[in-house]
């Protein structure tokens, strides 16, 4: 209530900026969106890229894809990777190892991919 007081004091319409901010959190990658894009344009040099990207798709996106990356919580990613360890120890130390990066990568854009 007081946001929208001060919102209003300041000349902005308080509907339009929660709408705004609705839209962008929507507009948030995914992902599966902003690690393609990472394996795609930042790591596309990486000899073991085509192994790590497949163990992305096998592994992480049947589970957690199409979540937006601020959507999922500590936690969530601590289960997801002890459920892949449990399979496979090796690719779940991998797809941390990436994920941080992508991670990181991310936050320097905002969480914005760029355009593919």
């Amino acid at each position: 209530m007081l946001d929208y007081k001060s919102d209003l004091d300041q000349g902005r319409d308080p509907q339009q900026l929660k709408f705004k901010r609705a839209t962008d959190y929507i507009s948030q990658p995914t992902v599966k969106e902003i690690s393609k894009v990472w394996f795609l344009k930042v790591a596309k040099d990486k000899v073991a890229q085509p192994d790590d990207m497949r163990a992305f798709e096998l592994h992480l996106y049947p589970k957690c894809g199409k979540r937006i990356c601020d959507e999922i919580t500590l936690q969530e990613w601590s289960s997801i990777l002890f459920d892949i360890a449990e399979k496979a120890n090796t690719v779940a130390v991998k797809i941390l190892g990436n994920l941080r990066m992508i991670m990181r990568w991310g936050g320097a854009w905002n969480a914005k991919v760029p355009n593919s």
